[in-house]
């Protein structure tokens, strides 16, 4: 080899070696700017964690807030809405009581309908809601003298909706009733054809903007929807939960929805318009209560927590959990 062939030969080595080395830092940097854009990645998804956690913790306060407003409420009313077990015997703020040393709340009796297992139900004026003062305002049994009594339903009442001047009960009798609070008639009684297995309603709840139309829940899984101006039934859904339905829910801000739950420890959502399953969630233990505020569903039940479930989506998934101490 001459000498200027090996020149050019430690020329060309040098510029491959040059190649190599720039291939190599190329790779360096793409590796580099995909691991930034993995971490920033990463970083996004943990603050749209929390910023959902956060929103659902929000949710979760303004219903406790709305709830506790709905207890004071009825304390203003008259009702007593301390936690009691299920046998506990019904306590209620009586209207006239003559016998009472400290003075009357303001408010008055509107009317008294069945209510519990002696069937009877009464219900009072109250003034505008105020800030929880934590104050017993007055205290009867139902033994004390009240305004007006009406016996209508045969069993103990497990499930009140109100409305407009409406007011629909379901009762152990097997029957939903329909009542004017203003003239304290009785205006419509809903009943299972003889030919279907009687069952007790265990809860109800309005579908439209007027009890026109109702849901109600059995003790034997089932959900029936009524309608409460004509007296029948439109559509039965005879095995909507293995077991005693608990719970009905619904909400002027998502009218199409409706949620139930039960003793399965099933939650479920149904499409109101056409009467079919949304979606469900297994809790795993009895669930006794909802709630719905602005596209979040809340269940309790036995095992002592409280669960958020978002349904905005229409179908269910947890929001937030959590344990009630």
């Amino acid at each position: 080899m001459t000498e200027e062939e090996a020149v050019l030969a430690l020329q060309a080595a040098a510029r491959a070696r040059v190649v190599r080395a720039r291939g190599v830092a190329d790779v360096a940097r793409q590796s580099e700017v995909v691991t930034a854009w993995d971490r920033k990645s990463k970083a996004a998804a943990r603050l749209q964690a929390v910023a959902r956690r956060k929103a659902a913790v929000r949710e979760l306060d303004a219903a406790l807030r709305e709830e506790q407003q709905r207890h004071q409420h009825l304390a203003s009313a008259g009702f007593d809405s301390s936690p009691s077990s299920p046998t506990a015997s019904c306590r209620l703020v009586l209207d006239s009581s003559s016998a009472a040393k400290q003075p009357r709340p303001a408010g008055s009796a509107l009317s008294s309908k069945p209510a519990s297992r002696d069937a009877m139900r009464k219900l009072f004026n109250s003034p505008p809601l105020r800030p929880p003062t934590g104050r017993l305002v007055r205290e009867a049994t139902l033994e004390r003298k009240h305004s007006e009594s009406h016996v209508g339903h045969t069993g103990a009442v497990h499930a009140l909706l109100m409305h407009r001047g409406r007011l629909a009960s379901g009762s152990a009798d097997c029957t939903v009733r329909l009542w004017d609070t203003a003239s304290h008639a009785q205006l419509t009684v809903l009943s299972l054809p003889f030919s279907q297995p009687q069952v007790e309603h265990t809860a109800v709840c309005s579908l439209e903007q007027s009890v026109s139309s109702l849901w109600s829940a059995h003790h034997g899984g089932s959900l029936n929807i009524w309608d409460a101006e004509a007296g029948t039934m439109l559509r039965n859904l005879s095995s909507a939960h293995d077991g005693p339905v608990w719970a009905l829910q619904r909400t002027a801000e998502v009218p199409e929805a409706v949620a139930s739950a039960g003793a399965d420890g099933m939650v479920k959502l149904w499409d109101a318009r056409q009467v079919k399953p949304a979606g469900q969630v297994q809790t795993g233990n009895a669930v006794y209560a909802l709630a719905m505020s602005r596209g979040t569903l809340i269940s309790s039940g036995y095992d002592g927590i409280v669960q958020l479930w978002d349904i905005r989506m229409g179908s269910v998934s947890l929001a937030a959990s959590l344990q009630v101490r």
